[in-house]
């Protein structure tokens, strides 16, 4: 599934970083591998946009919650989309 990902304290300030492909939707509280760093979800919501493509699903992270000790560089879990 396509979601895109909000990076920032709460959804009204957050950026949007872009669409990536998952196998299943993340949830709140689990980890995804993003920016070369481990992030945790903080809101996850349905964007039912059915009369345009594209991603139909969004999570909110915030990366500067960040430690040096959580950024794995090795490890890319999701795929950019085009």
């Amino acid at each position: 599934m396509i979601v895109t990902i909000y990076d920032g304290p709460d959804r009204c300030s957050a950026e949007a970083r872009g669409d990536f492909h998952f196998e299943r939707t993340p949830g709140v509280g689990e980890t995804v591998a993003f920016d070369d760093a481990i992030v945790t979800v903080t809101r996850a919501w349905h964007t039912p946009a059915m009369q345009h493509p594209g991603a139909k699903f969004a999570i909110l992270v915030d990366s500067s919650e960040i430690g040096e000790a959580t950024r794995d560089p090795a490890r890319h879990e999701i795929e950019t989309t085009a």
